[in-house]
């Protein structure tokens, strides 16, 4: 039986800490799907950032068009960090106006088992880790207790219950899929947004029958056509 903490888990799970979070770009995610090991909680499918490249429009002025270094305040000096003494990449790098970024787009597997109780952490069951990403996801006291008894290559993330927040305690290490184990994945969860589609729709069908069916509402076992 799945609890309320479970569930409230499940449902901040599906756009927590996403690499692309805008609107076009919409995550997909599914509950208890079928792995090769078993059934894992939570899965989520989202566009992910790859080969990125980074480079200075400041330091490398020379690689980028004449509108580009013309516009740099003449207070900077072309082919050199604004904070003297520096290279790229510093600490400085993260938020300049000088950066430049470029990526491609490629598809990103995570995988969340959710343990709520150590008897639950200790059960031969729900420890199926799949993805190019993958996490335990537990209560914040829970995590801290059992961080060192997790697999090197599994994060944790703590769940904060009074604020509803998550915390990733652990970063997992990235792993490589095959392309049929990752549509495999994909395939079991379409199945799971389809059967969840077919349920939604088909209650609101039968309850629109009762509205206006002479009989009422059928009984357990029965159908009204």
């Amino acid at each position: 039986m799945e609890t309320e903490l479970t569930r409230k888990i499940k449902q901040g799970l599906a756009r927590f800490r996403l690499d692309m979070p805008t609107v076009m770009r919409t995550p997909r995610y599914a509950e208890e799907v079928w792995t090769p090991t078993g059934i894992v909680d939570f899965i989520r499918f989202e566009d992910c950032r790859i080969n990125l490249q980074s480079k200075c429009k400041l330091i490398y002025y020379a690689e980028y068009p004449e509108p580009v270094s013309a516009a740099i305040s003449p207070k900077f000096t072309l082919g050199e960090c604004k904070l003297a003494g520096h290279t790229f990449p510093n600490e400085a790098c993260k938020n300049c106006i000088f950066k430049d970024t470029k990526y491609d787009v490629g598809r990103r597997v995570t995988c969340f088992e959710i343990k709520i109780s150590k008897e639950d952490f200790k059960s031969p069951n729900g420890h199926n880790f799949h993805g190019h990403h993958n996490y335990y996801v537990m209560p914040h006291e829970l995590a801290h207790e059992l961080l060192y008894d997790i697999p090197s290559h599994v994060g944790m993330i703590e769940y904060f219950p009074d604020s509803n927040r998550f915390r990733v305690l652990k970063e997992c290490v990235p792993q490589e899929i095959s392309p049929e184990l990752e549509l495999m994945l994909m395939y079991n969860a379409f199945k799971k947004w389809v059967d969840k589609f077919a349920d939604n729709y088909f209650r609101v069908v039968q309850e629109s029958k009762f509205e206006s069916h002479p009989l009422g509402k059928p009984t357990r076992g029965e159908t009204l056509w």
